[in-house]
């Protein structure tokens, strides 16, 4: 039911135009259906294309843990990843696992108001933005 998140795709797009490779790093789970349906919404949503992976949350797996055993991967592929989360427990969950990675949070809905300035804030790789348009991982 659910949908893109409006200016992804051009995130995406500005990204892989500039050279970037992108994936994708959800806390969905990997069971089937649910793999199904968001290969379907992205899809229907038009970036498909424009991921090369996408990571998906293992059975009895915390979502944040499963997004930095992507991260872990993506590392090992490459000189420099970036993250994006609208989440910021998982947000400094990562980027306390990983100074090396820049974490774009995005603050939209009620869900930023849960934590402080000040917690966000002791992260130097956390990079706060308001919506996924000001995104620019160079």
């Amino acid at each position: 039911r659910r949908s893109v998140i409006p200016g992804v795709k051009d995130v995406l797009e500005r990204a892989k135009a500039e050279g970037v490779t992108n994936h994708g790093n959800t806390g969905r789970s990997n069971k089937r259906t649910l793999v199904d349906i968001t290969q379907a919404t992205l899809v229907r949503g038009g970036i498909s294309h424009l991921l090369e992976t996408t990571f998906f949350t293992p059975e009895n797996m915390r979502a944040a843990i499963s997004k930095a055993a992507a991260i872990r991967e993506l590392r090992g592929r490459y000189q420099a990843v970036d993250h994006v989360d609208d989440n910021p427990a998982t947000a400094m969950f990562i980027a306390r696992m990983f100074p090396d990675v820049k974490v774009h949070l995005i603050q939209y809905g009620s869900m930023g108001l849960l934590y402080s300035r000040a917690e966000i804030d002791a992260f130097p790789n956390i990079r706060r933005v308001g919506k996924i348009g000001d995104v620019n991982p160079k």
